[in-house]
């Protein structure tokens, strides 16, 4: 089941979580998985993915978290300009493929929480240069991030404009990220 876990929600002005207790990680698009998809008609052929709903790219705030489904397959359908906040916290599928395709889909960010996600310093060199408007990113648990994904992070655009940057419980980052 998809869980809000995180801490902000009710910082970003009031709005709540879209996701339903017990509903299924993949309830904010209606699909409960891509072979109810293609049973409602909403992708072509049988190897292809849902098609997202409209409503979706008109959201602000996402929250996955938990939701072990949540994959590279299943990101890439998302795009959106008017999303801010995106949680993809605990979610094992979440690589760094995901997060350089999510840079060019989902490019007005200002919130990125991949706590505990399979991404590592690639994907921070892949969103560096891309996110404009991130001011906060979570990357707390994350055991593929080094001090050159951190130098990486300080060395690009986006150095200025974070505002907040969580990288406890990230075993491999050194005293050489902070030289």
């Amino acid at each position: 089941a998809c869980r809000d876990s995180h801490d902000d929600v009710a910082d970003w002005r009031g709005r709540t979580n879209t996701n339903t207790e017990d509903a299924g990680c993949w309830a904010p698009w209606g699909l409960a998985n891509a072979r109810a998809s293609q049973e409602a008609g909403l992708s072509h052929g049988p190897s292809a993915l849902p098609v997202v709903p409209p409503w979706l790219n008109t959201l602000e705030y996402l929250d996955l978290s938990h939701c072990q489904s949540v994959s590279f397959a299943n990101l890439r359908t998302l795009r959106s300009e008017s999303l801010r906040i995106l949680i993809l916290d605990h979610c094992s599928g979440v690589t760094n493929a995901c997060v350089a395709l999510l840079a060019y889909h989902v490019p007005n960010l200002q919130e990125l929480s991949l706590r505990f996600t399979a991404v590592g310093d690639l994907g921070i060199a892949a969103f560096a240069n891309r996110f404009r408007h991130l001011e906060k990113l979570h990357l707390r648990g994350l055991p593929d991030v080094t001090h050159v994904g951190i130098r990486r992070l300080a060395a690009s655009p986006l150095a200025t404009k974070l505002r907040v940057l969580e990288l406890a419980e990230c075993p491999a980052i050194g005293e050489l990220a902070l030289a």
